[in-house]
């Protein structure tokens, strides 16, 4: 498949705003789900990112996904990444911040700020843009991920719960990936010269 990069959305900044019960539920899950995937991603080769507030994570969960993300090979097969207590929008705002600060203290010139220069601020800095994002359960929204990034990717919506998102699912959406006309800004029929081979760069899963 070719897959470099893969990203899971798997807390956003709004979950908070869920029931206390869910919410510890969620962390409990996802420390649980972290400490088994640990051992098969020391096996598979994979470097683990984690993008998103940490501190303001349950202390246990900060320690395991520390040291997950410690543990993570330094020439992987892949690289995954975890978007917990990750919103797009206040990642681009950080961004904007730090940005304002360096130009006011004169470490940047503001003719100097890039599309480029921006993207190293952002939390998913050195992660290439995703090709391809899958949206689980029947929603048909980004809901705050990935915002800048995901500029030009393309979209599937799956009506899949994501625990029942099984590898037939998966395969069914690359299957209509390999079918789409990704054209960047240009006229219909006219290929990108960045597209020619599916998967460049990165999958994404919210």
């Amino acid at each position: 498949m070719g897959v470099k990069y893969c990203t899971f959305f798997v807390f956003s900044t709004e979950n908070w705003s869920r029931h206390e019960q869910e919410v510890q539920d969620i962390m409990r899950i996802v420390k649980d789900a972290a400490n088994k995937f640990r051992t098969v991603a020391q096996r598979e080769n994979v470097a683990v990112r984690i993008l998103g507030e940490m501190d303001k994570l349950p202390l246990n969960l900060q320690q395991e996904l520390n040291q997950f993300e410690t543990l993570s090979q330094e020439n992987p097969s892949i690289t995954v990444s975890l978007a917990i207590n990750y919103g797009g929008r206040k990642d681009i705002i950080d961004a904007t911040k730090k940005i304002a600060l360096a130009v006011a203290e004169g470490r940047i010139d503001p003719d100097h700020v890039s599309e480029k220069l921006f993207e190293s601020y952002l939390t998913t800095s050195g992660i290439p843009d995703p090709d391809f994002v899958i949206r689980t359960g029947g929603e048909q929204r980004m809901s705050n991920f990935l915002l800048w990034n995901a500029a030009y990717a393309e979209l599937y919506f799956s009506p899949e719960l994501w625990p029942d998102f099984d590898q037939k699912c998966l395969e069914r959406a690359l299957d209509e990936f390999s079918l789409r006309d990704r054209r960047y800004g240009k006229r219909k029929g006219v290929n990108s010269p960045h597209d020619k081979t599916p998967f460049k760069k990165s999958l994404t899963s919210s």
